[in-house]
């Protein structure tokens, strides 16, 4: 991705928003602080990495608000530059 913060709207008009469901998103470059504001129509941040030593990297997780889901806490097992991973855990029902 290289930034999301000013590629959202790029990245929303190549997707067909009805059928959209999961978006996993990496190198999106954003901190803590700057992905709150972020918002994809109809879907929730289900889970993001930030580095915490250096700049850019990260990954996130946006899913439509229809999707029942926990975020599953893997953090503690990124590394900065080695692994960057977040995960949801999706509840689906048959």
């Amino acid at each position: 991705m290289r930034g999301l913060k000013h590629k959202a709207n790029e990245l929303l008009s190549s997707l067909h928003s009805d059928l959209l469901c999961i978006i996993c998103v990496t190198e999106y470059y954003l901190n803590q602080l700057e992905q709150d504001p972020i918002n994809i129509e109809n879907s929730i941040l289900g889970a993001s990495y930030c580095r915490k030593q250096f700049l850019k990297g990260g990954t996130c997780i946006f899913v439509h608000k229809s999707i029942k889901f926990c975020k599953i806490s893997i953090n503690n097992y990124c590394l900065d530059h080695n692994i960057e991973i977040s995960g949801v855990n999706l509840k689906m029902t048959m």
